[in-house]
C-alpha cells in the first residue's frame, strides 16, 4: 500500500521506473520474453566461467 499511495517517493519511483523499462522493452521494442531468458542465461553462464577461470589463477 504504500508503494500505490507515493509515501516512501524512492522506492515508488523505482518501481514506476522498473515497470516502465519493462514494459518499453516488451511492448515498444517488441522483444520476447524466451529471447530474453536466453540472453540472461548466456550472461550468468559467461559470469560463472570467467569467475572460475580467476579463481583457478588467484588460487
Amino acid at each position: 500500500a504504500d508503494v500505490l499511495l507515493w509515501k516512501d517517493k524512492r522506492i515508488s519511483a523505482g518501481v514506476l521506473a522498473a515497470g516502465t523499462a519493462i514494459w518499453s522493452i516488451f511492448e515498444v521494442m517488441e522483444y520476447n520474453f524466451l529471447t530474453l531468458l536466453c540472453h540472461l542465461a548466456m550472461l550468468v553462464l559467461g559470469i560463472l566461467f570467467l569467475w572460475s577461470v580467476l579463481a583457478a589463477l588467484f588460487d
